[in-house]
């Protein structure tokens, strides 16, 4: 952030700062920079809520804003900044915010190929966090597909070639499992997880509960519209920096004009 202190509403305020201390003009500089930067920091959550939807939640953009105070007394290098702070969440937050500075301007991003859905996610809503259970590093997918074909192509059944994925999974003693179809290498397909699967001996009878886990998608390049959540942030916020100026300024005023 930077104020201009010669404009028609602020340079009435910056002359009366040459009958005061030296340290009165740079400490109102900095105090309105810090005081904007704070605030755009503040604003960026609330805007993408709104500009995201269900898609992310207030919590996850608050939790990768920051803002970085200006410090010093020389207005001619005194800068605050504010928004997304990739060194967040234990530095796990470069590659989101990289795709979320493209979603500012929209265009095509490169995105994972297991996509998560409402069914991975916290009450079953696309704007809950990823459960505990459904999170990438936990999942050791087996590719079920060719097993799933071979048997819809046998039996025609898509319950027989289901429970041949699951089988196919259960086999190699791995508890997840996806099945793709598309042609043209563009594939699309789901991943589930076997939560349980009994046979009765005698019936010979399946039991098989199991869970979506994620969507599959085999192109990693999206077009994501234009979202502009950081600069509507910044122009709103930006629209009160003289009147923040003022406040600070006749602060000063008080300070050292009793």
């Amino acid at each position: 952030m930077k104020l201009d202190v010669n404009t028609d509403a602020t340079s009435i305020l910056t002359a009366k700062f040459e009958k005061l201390h030296k340290s009165a003009f740079p400490s109102a500089v900095r105090n309105t920079l810090n005081e904007v930067a704070d605030n755009h920091k503040k604003l960026i959550p609330k805007v993408a809520k709104h500009k995201f939807k269900n898609e992310r939640n207030k919590t996850f953009f608050r939790a990768i804003t920051n803002y970085e105070k200006a410090t010093g007394f020389d207005v001619n290098k005194m800068t605050a900044t504010s928004g997304l702070n990739p060194k967040a969440l234990g530095g796990k937050a470069s590659k989101v915010i990289n795709n979320l500075e493209k979603q500012e301007t929209g265009g095509k991003i490169k995105g994972r190929k297991l996509l998560a859905g409402s069914w991975s996610r916290s009450g079953n809503n696309l704007g809950g966090k990823v459960k505990t259970s459904s999170r990438f590093e936990k999942q050791d997918l087996h590719d079920s597909t060719e097993a799933f074909k071979f048997q819809l192509a046998k039996t025609g059944s898509k319950a027989s070639a289901y429970i041949s994925a699951v089988a196919s999974a259960v086999k190699k003693g791995i508890k997840s499992f996806i099945i793709k179809s598309g042609r043209n290498g563009k594939l699309r397909g789901m991943a589930y997880q076997i939560n349980k699967i009994k046979t009765n001996v005698k019936t010979r009878k399946t039991t098989l509960k199991t869970t979506k886990v994620y969507g599959y998608v085999s192109e990693n390049e999206f077009t994501v519209k234009r979202r502009n959540f950081i600069g509507y942030s910044r122009r709103m916020v930006i629209k009160n920096i003289d009147k923040i100026y003022k406040e600070k300024a006749e602060f000063q005023f008080k300070k050292y004009l009793k």
